[in-house]
């Protein structure tokens, strides 16, 4: 089985990694994946300036089509500060999507300034029809239903649960609101069959988080081996278990 779609695919610095975009990139493609989302890590370092990610993100849109290799705008606080609106970033480069990581960086609801920038970037998402990504965990900073109101007063932005963190919340925002999805980036199996037999296969969207999957292979090898995938090896292993995940929602 093929898979033809990666959601979730990232780029860039990974605290003490840089992960080189057209290197990882040229390794989903030659895989076979005609399509995939990404979103630069380096939007995490410290003080980043948006000039440094919009130039990571421009070497992969000067060789690849955006509407097969879809680079998100990953958000973040700092930029209000920089004077990058969402407007201003969407105008210079195609992104095709909106990430946001709240456990990355704070969005504190209680500053003014910060709550006006969350309802432009979803006012933006709902009018253009884009999808809104979203990080969860299972801490009060960035569980699954953190951003609800907005998944209420914007219905016309597809807003997806990256990782379904926790599982009972992502299974009632699922069920309480239609324009709420989620992927499978390190999701557990048990999990996903979980969503599955609650009804919501239509809404799960394969993610395989490469190559943040690389990072956790290495720094922390399964049963102390000390082996380390290379970067086609670690994807080869993401690929297997996506079609995996694939085979599973299909069945439903």
């Amino acid at each position: 089985m093929k898979i033809m779609t990666d959601t979730h695919i990232h780029t860039g610095q990974f605290y003490d990694v840089h992960y080189d975009p057209l290197e990882v990139i040229g390794i989903i493609t030659d895989a076979g994946v005609e399509e995939s989302v990404f979103s630069s890590t380096t939007s995490g370092k410290d003080d980043v300036q948006y000039a440094e990610i919009e130039q990571e993100i421009a070497v992969v849109v000067s060789r690849y089509s955006p509407d097969t290799i879809k680079p998100f705008l990953w958000y973040i606080p700092d930029y209000i500060d920089q004077g990058i609106s969402v407007e201003m970033a969407m105008k210079g480069l195609p992104y095709k999507g909106i990430k946001l990581h709240p456990r990355a960086h704070h969005w504190d609801f209680a500053d003014t300034r910060a709550l006006d920038t969350l309802h432009e970037l979803f006012e933006y998402a709902s009018q253009h029809k884009l999808p809104v990504l979203i990080h969860t965990g299972y801490d009060a900073q960035d569980e699954a239903n953190r951003f609800s109101s907005f998944f209420d007063e914007y219905p016309a932005a597809r807003c997806i649960l990256a990782h379904c963190r926790p599982l009972d919340q992502t299974i009632k925002l699922l069920a309480a609101y239609p324009n709420v999805y989620c992927d499978t980036a390190f999701v557990e199996e048990a999990d996903l069959r979980f969503i599955m037999k609650a009804g919501f296969a239509s809404r799960v969207l394969l993610g395989s988080d490469f190559p943040i999957t690389h990072y956790f292979r290495s720094k922390y090898p399964p049963n102390g081996s000390g082996d380390t995938p290379t970067l086609t090896e670690q994807y080869a292993a993401d690929l297997k278990q996506l079609r995996r995940y694939s085979g599973i929602i299909q069945t439903v």
